[in-house]
């Protein structure tokens, strides 16, 4: 029926789909890797210790990365450490898995569903205590997503579940609410990890994991790329956060777009003091406007909008590699 509206499940892979990009009911990364190293050459290599890729948080903005992956493969270059908050960390896991960035673009084109606009502004307008109706029975809880069914959906989409079964390290950021600091995973189970780091509030509830509950890692590091930069060598940052712009009547600034907004505002922040601390070899910042955090269906407008900031990577490493 036209007004029939998705279930949790089904939003739920659509978010994660969209963010991780592997064909439902592929259930392994392995099936794609064989044909990925058949089809490309030995890895060039950069002047010193390579290439450290850090990636940012910043919900659909975040499909940024996937031109990033695309330059790199253009250019035969494979990082040797790639550190990831959020969708950041999602994307890192499934490019460290063996999937090329052509590959996640042509799954991100197959699986975001066309009708995400009918239900993302349910969300976004002021009418938004219906949308969580919809998609949770009972409001006594903000978070739309609880962590085990968003726990059985990425695990129905990765193959790899441990992080030792990745072709290139990962370190995953996430955040510790209580204690209030940074939690790095870097071994072990990689799925609840991976989850943490994307638990954004007011989205998915907390992750309980390891005697911690973690949320987000874009709340206390949305760019880590100080874990790849101490590691030596070339060190590229991608920050994903996007712009918006205000406006014209303040009144149409609804719950969900003031809550998103208010935690980038804070994200922009820590990244602004970071890099004054010390700054990375290459920084991106792909100007995705207008795109709100789960519009993942504008992929088309990400793209478009994130090609020039690819294109200045692409020169970026050309003029390095000599």
């Amino acid at each position: 029926m036209a007004n029939e509206q998705p279930d949790r499940r089904t939003v739920l892979k659509w978010m994660l789909a969209a963010a991780s990009t592997l064909p439902l009911g592929l259930g392994a990364a392995s099936a794609v890797r064989a044909e990925t190293a058949s089809q490309s050459g030995e890895p060039r290599q950069l002047p010193g210790e390579g290439l450290g890729l850090a990636l940012g948080s910043g919900g659909a903005a975040g499909l940024s990365h996937i031109l990033v992956f695309e330059v790199l493969d253009e250019l035969g270059i494979r990082p040797r450490h790639i550190a990831g908050s959020s969708i950041g960390a999602l994307l890192g896991a499934f490019y460290a898995s063996g999937m090329s960035g052509r590959e996640i673009r042509e799954m991100v084109i197959e699986l975001v569903p066309s009708n995400g606009r009918e239900w993302l502004g349910a969300l976004f307008n002021r009418d938004w205590a219906k949308a969580f109706a919809m998609l949770r029975p009972g409001l006594e809880n903000v978070n739309v997503f609880e962590p085990d069914e968003a726990m059985a959906v990425l695990d129905d989409l990765l193959g790899a579940k441990t992080f030792g079964a990745l072709e290139i390290p990962l370190t995953v950021v996430a955040t510790d609410l209580w204690a209030r600091e940074e939690v790095l995973f870097t071994e072990g189970e990689l799925l609840r990890p991976l989850l943490a780091s994307a638990a954004m509030p007011g989205v998915f509830q907390p992750v309980h994991y390891q005697d911690r509950v973690l949320v987000d890692g874009g709340m206390v590091n949305p760019v880590p790329f100080e874990h790849v930069t101490r590691d030596g060598g070339l060190t590229v940052a991608v920050d994903v956060l996007g712009k918006r712009s205000k406006p014209d009547n303040d009144e149409d600034t609804g719950y969900m777009d003031g809550l998103f907004n208010t935690f980038k505002v804070m994200q922009h922040a820590i990244i602004t003091q970071r890099r004054r601390l010390a700054e990375p070899d290459i920084f991106l910042a792909p100007e995705v406007t207008d795109v709100r955090v789960l519009e993942f269906y504008r992929y088309e407008q990400i793209f478009s909008q994130a090609k020039p900031a690819a294109e200045h990577l692409k020169r970026e490493l050309e003029a390095r590699l000599g």
